[in-house]
């Protein structure tokens, strides 16, 4: 039978040693990683990787910008919540599958980019346009690994 959580493992490892980071998770297998000035957390539990990172508070956002943004699908399996513990709107991925390293990383390619373009979004306090935003490759992106 397939072990996820190892294989989770071995992709953000393998994550590391293509960016040039250390990254070690912790003893409760999270880590954050900064791509430019984006941070995202990751957090394998029960044969799943959750991705997740910080919008903008909840507390702060427009009503109707909120609830559009908790509505929007987004990429499938990437889906906006709020945090209860942070009250951030924040947008998530889950892994619950086998992936290949090629895949995982061009999934977090995009899910990087939809989260600078729902930023940019929450801050102009709109959602009708339509960014048409292209995606960014975490290769090319400037990368900090956190203890968490």
């Amino acid at each position: 039978m397939f072990n996820t959580e190892k294989n989770f493992v071995s992709l953000i490892d393998t994550l590391g040693s293509r960016l040039k980071v250390s990254i070690m998770m912790s003893p409760q297998n999270t880590c954050c990683l900064i791509f430019d000035r984006d941070p995202v957390n990751f957090e394998i539990k029960n044969n799943i990787l959750y991705i997740y990172a910080p919008i903008y508070s909840s507390e702060n956002c427009e009503k109707k910008v909120l609830l559009e943004m908790l509505e929007e699908n987004h990429l499938g399996d990437v889906f906006t919540s709020i945090s209860p513990s942070t009250k951030d709107l924040c947008l998530n991925m889950l892994v619950t599958y086998e992936c290949e390293y090629e895949l995982f990383e061009k999934q977090l390619s995009v899910f990087v980019s939809k989260l600078r373009e729902l930023k940019e979004k929450v801050k102009g306090n709109y959602l009708e346009q339509d960014n048409n935003s292209s995606t960014q490759s975490v290769k090319d992106m400037i990368v900090t690994a956190l203890p968490v």
